[in-house]
């Protein structure tokens, strides 16, 4: 398996379990957008460790099979327990170093503990070793890093810096950008217009017509309340280059 074959398998993963690149984003934070997109355009080489985040935040983990043995990636001693195996059933460090034709450092014990693997290095492990990697889902409830109460406006103007901006879709066509908090309130007052008032849609998400108020003005617009409006709307939201 390579970097793009294992990118795909953690976004169809993604789709399967009915999230978007957005809800990835979200769950993990403003910051983790540079390497969400790195993940899924396999450009590029990127840390196995994103990579677990990304499978936890859609409720996966990465799981590494070979006959009857099972590994099961969530954290970083995971991995270095799995790399430590491999280098004792390829008869050490020296050739399984010379099969993936890396630095022997890279598979020191103490440099393991130090350091972040690539997923390159880890895919060529897995390959010299015969390992089969698959993303598999988990027991865990997904990682969220992000809290749904957060606000949603910080991390739009993290996303404005990269270059992209928030498109919101109706009816799988792009209907309305979101690039600012003035975007925010027009498209929530539309929202909620258009469903039937604040009132209506204070109780049926169960909210103050106080919060319902403050969300509009875009005063406090948590993450949770702007994907729950744009829902009831029949609204999709997604994540585009600007």
């Amino acid at each position: 398996m390579d970097r793009k074959e294992f990118s795909n398998m953690l976004v169809e993963a993604r789709k399967d379990a009915g999230k978007s690149q957005m809800d990835v984003v979200f769950a993990l934070g403003k910051e983790s957008f540079s390497f969400v997109q790195r993940i899924e355009k396999s450009g590029s080489n990127y840390k196995v460790k994103f990579a677990q985040e990304y499978a936890a935040s859609i409720g996966c983990v990465v799981l590494l099979q070979k006959d009857k043995a099972n590994f099961i990636l969530e954290t970083k001693d995971d991995i270095v327990n799995w790399i430590l195996t491999c280098v004792k059933e390829c008869g050490g460090q020296s050739k399984l170093a010379e099969e993936i034709q890396s630095n022997r450092a890279l598979l020191n014990p103490t440099n393991l503990q130090k350091t972040d693997i690539s997923i390159d290095s880890f895919l060529s492990i897995a390959n010299a070793c015969g390992y089969e990697v698959k993303i598999q889902k988990s027991n865990h409830v997904p990682l969220i890093k992000t809290d749904c109460d957060s606000e949603l406006i910080p991390i739009m103007s993290g996303l404005s810096v990269l270059g992209y901006a928030v498109y919101i879709y109706k009816s799988g066509s792009r209907y309305f950008k979101i690039s600012d908090k003035g975007d925010v309130s027009l498209f929530l007052n539309k929202c909620i217009k258009s469903y039937g008032g604040k009132e209506k849609m204070a109780t049926d998400l169960e909210l103050t017509l106080q919060k319902i108020n403050d969300i509009v003005s875009a005063k406090h617009v948590a993450i949770n309340d702007f994907k729950n409006i744009a829902t009831k709307c029949e609204y999709e939201i997604k994540i585009e280059k600007l």
